[in-house]
């Protein structure tokens, strides 16, 4: 039917013609669109779910970890487990294509056709090459002076005004084409001050103090200026005790008990920052403050202590509804677990850079800690959260004396009282003594002062 018509009407055999010419010389992607290449997201959402269960950061078979792309690339017992554009000797399509991986569930069709276009395309995602270093847990890697920086150029009077920092970041934008945007002016530049270290902007006095300043190291005035502010502790202080999961209160569901004196603790981070504390004392204080005390009930508490018995109380931040539970032997036994859980996901999470949750009831699928070593570090903790003889939150109070004079804002002249400093009570009785450790007890802090 459609020649006959041609036959008998020329223009349109005309068209025809044109329409088939056109159609021969466009390029394909204008004809019918391709295929979109696969991501690597889509390939490792395959992996997580058919081959890490075998081949993951703790069971490895034949030593083949396909949990990262570092791992990937670095294969196992066998070699290395694929080449980008290469199938042929890719030794994980072999498999795949044979039926052999995974074992006992052959993937589909379409999820094997998934990863030959991944593969043939050059396995987009997959580091170049492999580093010893790469295969360490990230947060378990030493940190080294980086190599990646750009040679100071004096000749060269734009690259001879950049800092460390400004050296680092150029490489890397000029390999995408970019560059620094236009230099702040003074006002801007110390607003961006003032928000970044202390989250509030520049008073109208500090504006009249920088921006009518001509000396040449004037930002560098500017951040002296501001990490002297108090509020620079205020800051930047939130951003430790969101990792150290503080609150006022004990957030356990609807068991939400108020912790009165948790704002010590508070306090005593943001004095921390302030006085530009050394990380590692600012960790050692939080995790064994009571250790380093030496606090003796008989004798007064000086400043010192009170300030290491307030930084322990970074091992009470978990919920803990104990305070709530209804009676019930199960219930209680749940909610105790919970608290001495909590603290151990909070001491792993912010120190060690591991999610340890999922190793409570299996070896962890991507974080390298093993279950069994999930209750070697529940043993660190559980002579103070003992689950047998639980102090609930409430009754965790003993007093010890406070010395004369030194009561916290006591004029002198003023009349004399005894008083007292209070924090919480070891969680358990006496001292528990690690044989590696010596004398280790964790007593889970809450500080207040009162007068008798």
């Amino acid at each position: 039917m459609l020649l006959v018509t041609l036959q008998t009407r020329p223009h349109l055999r005309a068209w025809f013609l044109l329409i088939l010419l056109i159609s021969c010389v466009l390029p394909s992607n204008v004809r019918a669109e391709e295929p979109a290449p696969v991501s690597f997201d889509e390939i490792q959402l395959i992996l997580k779910n058919q081959c890490v269960k075998c081949h993951g950061p703790i069971t490895h078979e034949g030593e083949l970890d396909l949990s990262r792309p570092v791992t990937i690339l670095a294969g196992g017992d066998s070699g290395t487990s694929l080449i980008p554009g290469n199938l042929e000797e890719s030794l994980l399509w072999q498999r795949i294509a044979d039926n052999e991986m995974p074992p006992e569930n052959p993937l589909d069709e379409s999820t094997r056709l998934k990863l030959k276009s991944w593969i043939e395309n050059g396995a987009p995602g997959l580091p170049e090459e492999v580093h010893p270093d790469d295969l360490i847990h990230w947060s378990f890697r030493k940190l080294k002076q980086t190599t990646e920086i750009l040679s100071e150029d004096k000749n060269n009077p734009v690259e001879s005004e950049l800092n460390a920092v400004d050296r680092l970041l150029l490489p890397q934008l000029q390999a995408a084409d970019l560059g620094f945007s236009a230099e702040a002016d003074r006002a801007t530049l110390l607003r961006r001050v003032s928000l970044v270290l202390t989250g509030l902007p520049p008073t109208v006095e500090e504006q009249a103090r920088f921006l009518t300043n001509a000396d040449a190291d004037l930002y560098t005035e500017m951040v002296e200026y501001y990490l002297d502010s108090p509020h620079y502790g205020e800051r930047w202080g939130k951003f430790w005790l969101d990792a150290a999961g503080y609150a006022d209160s004990n957030g356990y569901f609807n068991a939400d008990t108020p912790r009165p004196l948790a704002y010590r603790y508070r306090d005593y981070v943001i004095r921390s920052l302030n006085q530009d504390k050394p990380f590692d004392q600012f960790i050692r204080e939080q995790i064994a403050g009571d250790e380093l005390a030496g606090f003796d009930a008989t004798q007064p508490a000086t400043p010192e202590i009170v300030e290491l018995l307030e930084a322990t109380h970074y091992l009470r931040n978990a919920q803990d509804g104990t305070d709530s539970s209804d009676g019930n032997p199960d219930e209680q036994r749940t909610d105790r677990y919970s608290a001495l859980e909590g603290t151990m996901q909070i001491v792993s999470s912010s120190l060690l850079g591991l999610t340890i949750q999922c190793a409570k009831c299996h070896s962890h699928k991507f974080e390298p800690i093993t279950q069994e070593e999930y209750y070697q570090f529940q043993a660190f903790f559980y002579p103070a959260f003992n689950v047998v003889e639980w102090q609930k939150p409430a009754t965790r109070i003993v007093e010890a004396p406070f010395p004369k004079n030194s009561h916290p804002g006591r004029q002198k002249n003023q009349i004399k009282k005894r008083n007292w400093l209070s924090f919480e009570k070891n969680m358990g009785t006496g001292f528990v003594k690690i044989n590696h450790m010596g004398r280790f007890s964790f007593r889970m802090i809450f500080l207040r002062v009162i007068s008798i």
